[in-house]
């Protein structure tokens, strides 16, 4: 745990200090998006090997299905917002 919080913590770090060139900053939110895609793509494939998941998705509930689901397309679409933002903002 520690070393994600120390590295969230280095990153913003250098984002602050701005030593990296901007070429370096544009890859960076092409990384993040394809990062973020991996993410949930390897996340899908854990809860569908799980067959006590997929079993019990019914009592899991809808509203527990539903928050999930939106969680994950809020973030997206945020990441997406952001991304177009920085990309018009560079222009």
């Amino acid at each position: 745990m520690w070393v994600i919080i120390l590295s969230l913590l280095m990153g913003i770090l250098i984002g602050y200090i701005d030593i990296l060139p901007n070429r370096l900053n544009k890859l960076s939110d092409k990384l993040t998006l394809v990062g973020l895609m991996i993410l949930l793509l390897v996340m899908g494939i854990k809860i569908g090997i799980s067959k006590e998941i997929i079993n019990n998705l019914d009592s899991l509930g809808l509203k527990a299905i539903i928050l999930s689901i939106g969680s994950i397309l809020g973030s997206v679409l945020l990441l997406l917002f952001v991304e177009v933002a920085r990309s018009s903002k560079g222009d």
